[in-house]
């Protein structure tokens, strides 16, 4: 079994503000087992290991871990942001089909 590295909490925090301050940039996942989102150079994910939570980030294949930070209110954070992000796409989704209706309505037969 690899032994993962610790990710010290101050890189850990900053990568976490990081990735919060511009979510859209880590197609942020929510699934069974925490959250998870990527971008071209780094991945990670936040999720629970036993009592405590865990923040691991994974890059030129190498994973570093930091268990010590308070992960749990990382986690309902991005959660409730990827939640806003994903009722955003939606309504724009019904704004584009209500404007293609309209322009369908007022075309000529």
């Amino acid at each position: 079994m690899n032994i993962m590295p610790d990710l010290k909490i101050q890189e850990a925090k900053l990568l976490f503000k990081k990735i919060h301050s511009n979510p859209k940039s880590y197609d942020l996942q929510i699934n069974e087992d925490g959250i998870t989102g990527r971008d071209d150079k780094i991945s990670f994910r936040l999720y629970r290991t036993g009592e405590r939570f865990a923040f691991e980030v994974t890059i030129d294949g190498l994973s570093f871990t930091n268990t010590t930070g308070e992960w749990n209110n990382a986690m309902v954070m991005l959660s409730s942001t990827i939640k806003k992000i994903e009722r955003e796409q939606e309504n724009l989704k019904i704004e584009q089909a209500i404007d293609k209706l309209r322009k369908y309505l007022s075309e000529e037969n």
